[in-house]
């Protein structure tokens, strides 16, 4: 695509996005209610992975138990590879919540934040 002149490219794989160029405004919706936008991100490339059992149900395993995972309700990741992060997002939602102590939702910045 890029080779043809696209400037501002977006991938999406079952919600799992990959981008090129930018900046791309990403909202991330409430697992409580679809809508509610809690967060959004400006990122200029890489990828974004959201996890969670609020779309799909319950399709998360815990690898140690073989059982439901029945962590976090959702977890997103930001890297610059879209396999990465919906990989580490998914280990997130089965590892448990993540809270800060203020409102039950913590916010991590790392690569591609703007």
């Amino acid at each position: 695509m890029r080779d043809h002149g696209a400037t501002f490219i977006q991938v999406n794989g079952a919600g799992d996005l990959s981008l090129f160029g930018g900046p791309h405004k990403i909202g991330i919706r409430s697992p409580e209610d679809a809508k509610v936008i809690l967060k959004i991100f400006e990122l200029n490339g890489g990828a974004i992975a959201t996890s969670g059992t609020y779309e799909r149900g319950a399709h998360i395993r815990d690898p140690h138990t073989g059982l439901i995972a029945i962590g976090a309700r959702s977890a997103t990741v930001i890297g610059p590879d879209g396999g990465l992060a919906d990989a580490l997002a998914t280990a997130l939602v089965v590892s448990g919540r993540v809270i800060d102590r203020h409102d039950e939702v913590a916010w991590s910045v790392g690569f591609g934040h703007g």
